[in-house]
């Protein structure tokens, strides 16, 4: 995944632990927790392992979306 498909969530100058936390977040990662919100409201069975691969699954098809025209 390129930076500029997928750029960090937040761009933080500061030094504090707090601050430097939230700088690996990126967008991906922010639709990931958004889909998997969604499918864990819809109490269907499976490992938490399928429902973060499906997260970022649906993650990755919200990014594709974006650099369409």
């Amino acid at each position: 995944m390129n930076e500029i498909n997928n750029p960090p969530l937040f761009i933080v100058d500061g030094t504090s632990d707090y601050m430097r936390a939230w700088t690996d977040i990126t967008l991906r990662d922010l639709f990931a927790m958004a889909a998997l919100s969604g499918m864990l409201s819809a109490e269907k069975l499976g490992t938490p392992a399928d429902f973060g691969d499906d997260a970022y699954k649906y993650a990755d098809a919200m990014l594709a979306q974006r650099v369409k025209p």
